[in-house]
């Protein structure tokens, strides 16, 4: 019943992250060769994102073998259930901090005009 559930759940992600490469950016009127190049680093950086979330919460459905008792419930285990999700959700807080809403803080290339605050 767990493989399943794994299953799906990678399914959904890769069909997912397939979507989300396809999308279309709002470019910047002033600079849209700059907006297109730093939505095209956020789309993948979201779908690195993407993936490594769902192998966290794969990692965490596997250890969640306490709730058939397969495991027996301590402090340390719960603890080793939650860390999988944790770093994912540390590392998408990083990611959104860094790189902002669309990578609208991601620095311009040498030679790209800056972003005009329109769109």
């Amino acid at each position: 019943m767990i493989m399943i559930a794994l299953a799906c759940l990678s399914l959904v992600a890769l069909l997912t992250a397939a979507a989300l490469l396809r999308a279309r950016p709002e470019l910047d009127a002033a600079g849209p060769a700059g907006s297109a190049r730093r939505y095209r680093v956020y789309l993948s950086g979201l779908t690195r994102l993407l993936l490594i979330g769902v192998v966290c919460a794969d990692l965490t459905l596997l250890l969640a073998l306490q709730l058939w008792e397969i495991v027996p419930s301590s402090v340390r285990v719960t603890t080793l259930t939650w860390l999988p999700l944790t770093v994912a959700g540390g590392a998408f807080l990083f990611f959104g901090i860094r790189v902002g809403e669309a990578g609208h803080r991601l620095p311009p290339e040498p030679g790209e005009e800056q972003e005009s605050g329109f769109v």
